[in-house]
């Protein structure tokens, strides 16, 4: 093989690396972009997502307070059921 054949052959691979270098670039200036726009969306929705995040922990506590209550409304009310029946008062 002559100098000159090997030359050419690395000029053409450096000319590849080029051309795959310049596409590398241009995805990477594109995501950048989209980064960008996804940033600035980000910051836009995030009070409304932390709003929302706050009235779901708000409403698991409301959940557990109705439970909690149901229940004990539900204890009294068979005590005083079982006392009707078994305690009498003359």
């Amino acid at each position: 093989m002559s100098d000159s054949e090997v030359l050419g052959i690395i000029l053409s691979r450096l000319n590849h690396q080029d051309k795959t270098l310049d596409e590398i670039k241009g995805n990477q200036s594109e995501l950048r972009g989209k980064l960008d726009t996804h940033m600035q969306l980000e910051a836009e929705v995030k009070p409304s997502i932390d709003e929302l995040v706050a009235v779901l922990h708000g409403s698991k506590l409301i959940g557990r307070l109705v439970i909690w209550m149901c229940s004990l409304a539900g204890a009294v009310w068979a005590a005083v059921a079982w006392a009707r029946d078994h305690i009498k008062l003359n």
